[in-house]
């Protein structure tokens, strides 16, 4: 099983080599960003490992690069532990993101996670996911009426997650637990800044729905959501009063779980 590797010091990239290659995967080590788009065209490995700091490009403009072109799972590296470096490593569309210095067990944990979920993952067919908010798992798209937006794979995954769970507060442990299955202790931040990501995404589906709830201290409520027209009808149906959508996002809360 191949593995490509961008990281241009040369330490980190013997331990990265060793390390994997005695784990028993193949391992691609790159010192710069300039052929990797080809070579994952080509190659077709099972995941990427990318630090964001190379010598010869933007790092972040190169997963954009790459998960524009492909869907395989990307291990962002970084020593910059800013919760907006998480953030942007994750919109350029990593899947996971680790601080240097990091144990490479924790490597190897997050890598295996990472290709085992990608490798159970089978094109699905569109079905209802909850009320008129439907799931593409070919498309890997969120359909409300006759809008789509696409999800990355994560997205998706914790899209999934909150359908079969509708209508239940889940903790940012069950998330890590269930999604990324990583322990309860690992990096919530992760969970906050993915789902916060989710809700813009899914807010793009009508500019006044909003479909998972932040519960302060506690967790996240998904409940579904109505297209607009949909809403209208059932709601003049009951109280003979139009509303414009289901679900509104109350103003006050906050992002911060």
């Amino acid at each position: 099983m191949l593995v490509v590797a961008v990281e241009p010091e040369a330490e980190l990239s013997s331990v990265l080599l060793f390390v994997l290659e005695r784990e028993g995967y193949d391992l691609l080590a790159l010192s710069d960003g300039a052929r990797v788009e080809a070579i994952v065209a080509e190659r077709r490995p099972a995941a990427l490992i990318l630090d964001l700091g190379l010598p010869d490009r933007d790092g972040l403009a190169l997963c954009r690069s790459v998960r524009a072109a492909s869907s395989l799972p990307i291990i962002a590296l970084s020593q910059r532990h800013h919760v907006d470096d998480l953030v942007r490593a994750l919109e350029a569309g990593a899947d996971d993101y680790l601080v240097k210095p990091f144990h490479h067990r924790e490597m190897l944990a997050r890598l295996r996670a990472l290709v085992r979920r990608a490798g159970l993952e089978r094109p699905a067919p569109r079905r209802s996911a909850l009320g008129d908010l439907a799931l593409d798992g070919e498309r890997r798209e969120a359909v409300l009426g006759q809008r789509r937006v696409p999800l990355s794979r994560t997205e998706f995954r914790l899209l999934s997650y909150f359908v079969r769970r509708a209508r239940r507060v889940v903790s940012a442990t069950d998330l890590l637990r269930h999604v990324w299955e990583r322990d309860e202790d690992d990096n919530p931040e992760l969970v906050r800044v993915t789902v916060h990501r989710l809700r813009r995404k899914l807010a793009q589906l009508g500019p006044s729905v909003q479909t998972i709830r932040v519960l302060p201290g506690v967790g996240f409520i998904f409940e579904g959501a109505m297209d607009d027209a949909a809403a209208g009808e059932r709601a003049t149906a009951a109280t003979g009063a139009p509303v414009r959508a289901l679900f509104p996002l109350p103003p006050a809360v906050s992002d911060g779980v």
